[in-house]
């Protein structure tokens, strides 16, 4: 692991990607049986990694400190949501490549069309 942060975001798009699948909503989710938002699918991973921790016969899962506003995202345009102090080598960097430009592309073009509504301004601007 190396500085930075990571959002469980990104760690829930790669995880997506090294198990060639969505993770799945929990079954009392209203959103069950449909692909999840980004937001709701870091944070299937951030409660699945919770509840493996108790788990562990010594050490944490994850490398970092839990930090609730990780920046990674913001040079894309994203957000800040919850992640790790700590940035993790990917297990499948180029689909994580291929999802931060889709990513990247989502947040320019909410940007732009947001910005362009009459008396809009930065704080009117909640992106994904």
């Amino acid at each position: 692991p190396g500085p930075g942060h990571v959002t469980y975001v990104e760690l829930a798009l790669d995880f997506e990607a090294h198990a060639e699948r969505a993770l799945p909503a929990p079954s009392d989710h209203r959103l069950r049986g449909v692909t999840l938002p980004l937001r709701t699918r870091g944070q299937v991973l951030k409660m699945a990694l919770d509840a493996l921790q108790p788990h562990l016969q010594a050490g944490d899962l994850m490398h970092g400190k839990e930090v609730w506003m990780a920046k990674s995202l913001l040079p894309l345009g994203g957000f800040r949501c919850v992640g790790r102090s700590a940035r993790p080598l990917f297990a499948r960097p180029e689909a994580m490549l291929f999802q931060m430009r889709q990513l990247e592309a989502h947040c320019r073009a909410l940007w732009a069309r947001r910005l362009a509504r009459p008396g809009a301004g930065r704080q009117d601007v909640f992106l994904l």
